[in-house]
């Protein structure tokens, strides 16, 4: 079982590293001139697909087939966000960026007939790079923030699925964001709604109307099972360092989840940039995580 890691180097190319189980390789350029970071994503044994935007802001593919790296693809687009791709099933690769306008476009591969589905706009008006998880096969979650029309309410966490590999569905408001603000501070709160982005828009911990406090990433997703049908659930980064979701906002009651990292001064959470979502002592280091980083 391998591993390849794909960067944008200080020369703007696209360069991989790779782990055959034994050892690293040397890093090897790709090429290609890259204005945003790359998304990789792999349908089949010995397939791998990247993404990334150019330099004239379109989509460029470049693949391995199993035996060699293709030519570079120009994909189309005017993109004004890094791509982030996933996989919903064997010969599929679905694309998602924002459009010239902040709205999400979308672009698929399908391998089945070897061909580009087309862009197309899925709305919304985004002030995020979208973040995109497939959980089962034709199953795609796409989340970002922003607002659903132009003069819509700023900063809400939105959500719009694939369903059924036939159709999207709208864009389903899920909360008021608290912008890109990746710390919890000792004795704050998040309200019913509020979620945090790490600084690089690739993860959001939301507090849910449905009760439930989630991490989002491409990747993975962690909750705290607390999903109750209430939109009155919040969370808190405690006095005494604990991090705990409670119901009846702003009133309290007993706890419905906890992280039990109490007795540790000045503790303080962080939605990072790798993906993961991190209780920190300030002394002592890590407490507690979501374990939904990329390594």
């Amino acid at each position: 079982m391998g591993l390849d890691i794909f960067i944008r180097g200080n020369d703007y190319g696209l360069w991989r590293k790779a782990w055959n189980g034994n050892a690293w390789s040397n890093w090897e350029s790709l090429g290609g001139f890259l204005t945003s970071a790359p998304t990789a994503v792999s349908w089949g044994p010995n397939r791998i697909d990247i993404f990334f935007r150019g330099g004239d802001y379109g989509l460029y593919h470049k693949a391995w087939n199993g035996n060699a790296w293709t030519l570079w693809h120009w994909a189309g687009g005017i993109l004004t966000s890094a791509p982030v791709a996933v996989s919903s099933g064997a010969g599929r690769a679905d694309v998602f960026a924002a459009g010239q306008d902040r709205e999400l476009l979308h672009q698929c591969w399908n391998g089945s007939t070897s061909t580009w589905c087309g862009w197309e706009s899925l709305g919304g008006v985004l002030s995020s790079p979208p973040a995109a998880v497939s959980w089962g096969p034709n199953q795609i979650d796409v989340f970002a923030q922003g607002r659903l029309f132009a003069q819509g309410q700023q900063n809400m966490l939105l959500h719009c699925k694939y369903l059924n590999g036939s159709t999207w569905s709208g864009w389903d408001p899920m909360g008021t964001c608290s912008g890109y603000t990746s710390v919890l501070a000792s004795g704050v709160a998040m309200p019913p709604g509020a979620c945090i982005w790490a600084d690089n828009g690739s993860t959001a911990l939301s507090m849910q109307l449905d009760g439930n406090l989630c991490a989002y990433t491409a990747r993975n997703n962690w909750c705290s099972n607390t999903r109750n049908g209430s939109p009155k659930n919040w969370a808190v980064m405690q006095g005494d360092s604990n991090f705990c979701v409670y119901p009846n906002w702003p009133a309290g009651g007993p706890a419905l989840w906890c992280a039990y990292t109490q007795g540790h001064p000045g503790a303080f959470l962080r939605v990072q940039d790798d993906r993961n979502v991190v209780i920190y002592d300030p002394a002592a280091g890590p407490l507690w995580a979501t374990g939904t980083h990329v390594p």
